[in-house]
């Protein structure tokens, strides 16, 4: 199977084009005589213009160690500004210098990996009078960690309060003020993660095969490879370990420590345990292999052999996987009823039942769900019309949709999950770790396998928000949730989400009016530009091109298609709500 992923990169000029380009410029030199049809300047300075790179792109630093009679926090400081260059380069050699010995032998630079924004605040801390030693209180504000496993998330004990204070001691050495004693792991900016940090997606698959699930990781980009496929040999991580499935039965590892290149080709050598493997499971493990280091490409060309020499790189050839998702549309509900999305023409579906101030649409071909004001989920046909009252009439707080024309509701007096799969009777599935919290938005991802939630702490307006796996039977039907969550975000009233593709997630919170963010789930978040006074968000095909979608408060439907830093336009005007569906 191949997944296609579109490149970061535009598509360069052919050469055929710009040879035409050129003719056609010559000949306008040409007919212009001596004139300038240009307007370009004839005289004046040459100036040296910084070339337009495409982003984003790397860049290595080469910090220099401490110099004599550095204070304490230039020492911090310096030791800081190494950190990427120990990542990606140097093995934190630069590092080094600016701790003691003993400092840096007891220094644990895998435990995690903090990720801050903005300016390090500095606070000296003298515990001895007697000059020769001090400590410096290192306060950032948070954005997130890595675990070991390459695994971001924004848990309450290091990004709670928002920021996280971090302490160093140090020493002086012949004179010479050094860091006697480390945080465990590695402090790191925003930009600078994003500088020597890859992205990799270990691709898992569910309990009942179905189409691959994305298990978003980040590794530093030197050995990446060698990492990723350690920890998908390792198994799924704990929030998804319920949905998809483990082919590793036999503890399989590498048996050498890196993934070599011979002769233009990916090599991987992993223990002889890989025979003991069943067949299916030794052409599921190669497969994910191949896409792990093909970013997607099933077709990935690698050498997979064992540790006695047997070769297994044709383990996945008569590998069947089923297909990726299909496209969705958009639909709205307005003044016209239900409105699907044609290209660039609006088509009325029908006129669902009348409500004050509908609060949620979930809607399909196959029809769909319409939740009203006072809580009610109404069914809908696939002309719009009602086809009664889902959930019992229990009041609900929200509604998503599937890829399966499922409907995932949020009940309102517990916060339980409740999930309508076409049959009579709701599925229903309790959140023991809740401890109090409501659930006040969620969504499901394109491949169904992962539900996110947003969480009320009750605290000021804080959310939370979290992503856990979806437990599917062979027949595609949900069984349960898994048991652990993953905390990705932190931010004020966070109310409208959605997948802008398989790994991208799209909010709009409380932090500013015109904007939002998004996010590789799990991993960073960056600042999303959204149009004021946003309150809706869906993300499917408009104009043959995947696209976000935005309603605002005023009713405007505003949509941006291709990459997310693209611009804004409004395509309908007097609507409620906003979905997609299949």
């Amino acid at each position: 199977m191949s997944i296609f992923r579109p490149s970061r990169w535009p598509r360069a000029f052919r050469p055929v084009r710009m040879l035409g380009m050129c003719v056609a410029m010559v000949a306008a030199l040409v007919a212009g005589g001596c004139a300038n049809p240009f307007g370009l300047p004839t005289s004046g300075s040459v100036r040296q213009l910084s070339p337009i790179e495409n982003q984003p792109h790397r860049v290595f630093s080469s910090p220099e160690g401490p110099v004599d009679g550095a204070v304490p926090e230039s020492i911090v400081k310096g030791f800081l500004a190494a950190l990427p260059t120990g990542i990606q380069s140097d093995g934190f050699a630069v590092a080094k210098s600016y701790m003691t010995k003993r400092a840096f032998a007891g220094w644990d630079f895998n435990a995690s990996v903090s990720i801050y924004k903005g300016s390090p605040v500095y606070d000296r801390v003298d515990d001895e009078g007697s000059g020769k030693r001090t400590a410096l209180d290192l306060t950032t504000e948070c954005i997130g960690s890595l675990d070991a496993h390459g695994i971001f998330s924004v848990t309450e004990q290091d990004c709670g309060s928002g920021y996280r204070t971090e302490r160093f001691e140090l020493a002086q050495v012949r004179g010479q003020w050094r860091i006697s004693k480390a945080p465990a792991g590695i402090v790191i900016s925003s930009d600078d993660f994003m500088q020597v940090y890859r992205q990799v997606v270990i691709y898992q698959f569910p309990l009942a095969k179905g189409v691959p699930v994305p298990d978003n990781r980040w590794f530093g980009w030197r050995n990446w490879r060698t990492l990723a496929l350690k920890e998908l040999l390792k198994g799924p991580p704990a929030w998804l370990r319920d949905s998809v499935t483990n082919f590793n039965t036999a503890k399989v590892s590498l048996a050498v420590d890196a993934v070599q290149q011979v002769k233009g080709r990916m090599e991987i050598r992993v223990s002889s345990s890989f025979a003991s493997l069943s067949s299916e499971n030794r052409a599921m493990l190669v497969h994910q292999m191949r896409m792990l280091l093909g970013d997607g490409n099933g077709e990935f060309d690698l050498r997979v052999v064992d540790a006695s020499g047997i070769d297994y790189s044709h383990a996945d050839d008569d590998l069947t996987i089923a297909s990726g998702q299909t496209s969705n549309r958009i639909y709205s509900l307005g003044s016209s009823g239900v409105v699907g999305f044609n290209s660039s023409n609006l088509i009325r579906v029908g006129q669902p039942p009348v409500f004050h101030e509908p609060r949620g649409l979930v809607f399909s071909s196959n029809g769909g769900a319409l939740l009203s004001d006072q809580g009610q989920v109404t069914c809908l046909k696939p002309d719009a019309s009602s086809c009664g009252k889902l959930f019992a009439g229990t009041p609900i707080t929200a509604i998503a949709g599937s890829f399966t024309d499922e409907v995932w509701a949020v009940r309102q007096s517990d916060s339980a999950i409740l999930v309508d799969a076409g049959k009579p009777g709701a599925l229903e599935f309790a959140l023991p770790w809740l401890h109090g919290r409501r659930v006040v938005a969620l969504t499901v991802a394109p491949e169904g396998q992962r539900l996110c939630l947003v969480l009320d702490d009750g605290s000021q307006g804080m959310n939370t928000l979290v992503m856990l796996g979806i437990v599917r039977g062979e027949n595609q039907r949900p069984k349960g949730l898994s048991d652990q969550i993953q905390v990705i975000a932190r931010h004020r009233d966070i109310r409208a989400l959605t997948f802008y593709n398989d790994d991208t997630l799209v909010y709009k919170d409380g932090d500013m009016d015109a904007g939002g963010h998004s996010q590789i789930a799990p991993g960073p978040e960056t600042i999303q530009h959204l149009p004021a006074g946003t309150t809706g968000l869906a993300a499917g095909q408009v104009n043959q091109m995947q696209s976000l979608i935005a309603l605002d408060r005023s009713g405007i439907v505003h949509c941006l298609s291709g990459a997310l830093e693209g611009m804004w336009y409004i395509i309908d005007s007097q609507v409620d709500t906003v979905t997609s569906g299949r």
